[in-house]
């Protein structure tokens, strides 16, 4: 999927953890349905880099999904391919190790992966766009966005403990374990969602 092929394509995210059971799905549905609150036109997936396909996602993290809005029925694992790298958009990655898995298996997806933490973090340093500046059309601003960062992610001074950009896996540990993930996750989608949707980029998704 081209951001640039068609006016009709729409702008998309893969959300990548290791097994596709709590993390990346938990990240995938959060981001889905604050996106299509606000009326943006994103297709959101996930999948695991050791991954089974066909498990049912982890009754846990299906919880956290539904105490934060998604919607996790029906939602089964999916082995991450390198076809799903080439087709987005942004990649996020619960992990730097991740983040790196990801770029071995598609090099010049290094540009656009980021694990969730670090973009969300990333994001909120981005300049405000004059409205005579901001491009038009929905796919070219969301490309603009991810260039800006790519551009800038060099430049940036590295964070005093690099396990911050981070999120701990917590399939089959405490129930407070998971709590922390599901506000790890919440509060980086709330971020990114925000700085899409509103300042610095008020109104730029909303459906022509």
């Amino acid at each position: 999927m081209s951001l640039h092929s068609s006016e009709t394509k729409e702008f998309s995210v893969l959300v990548v953890c290791a097994g596709n059971l709590c993390r990346s799905p938990v990240a995938e549905q959060l981001l889905r349905a604050r996106f299509a609150a606000a009326g943006v036109r994103a297709h959101i997936t996930s999948a695991g880099l050791e991954a089974t396909e066909g498990e049912i996602m982890d009754e846990q993290a299906a919880g956290l999904s539904r105490t934060y809005g998604g919607d996790p029925e029906g939602k089964t694992s999916i082995f991450l391919t390198a076809a799903h790298i080439v087709n987005a958009d942004l990649v996020l990655t619960a992990t730097r190790e991740q983040r790196a898995q990801v770029a071995r298996m598609v090099p010049r997806s290094t540009k656009n992966t980021f694990t969730v933490k670090q973009f969300a973090r990333m994001i909120q340093g981005l300049p405000a766009l004059n409205s005579a500046d901001a491009p038009k059309r929905t796919d070219s601003l969301a490309a603009s966005i991810v260039t800006q960062l790519a551009a800038t992610r060099g430049f940036l001074p590295p964070l005093p403990n690099p396990e911050d950009d981070d999120i701990e896996d917590p399939y089959r540990q405490s129930q407070a374990t998971y709590d922390r993930v599901g506000k790890s996750l919440d509060s980086a989608v709330t971020t990114i969602v925000a700085a899409f949707v509103y300042s610095p980029f008020e109104g730029a998704f909303a459906p022509r």
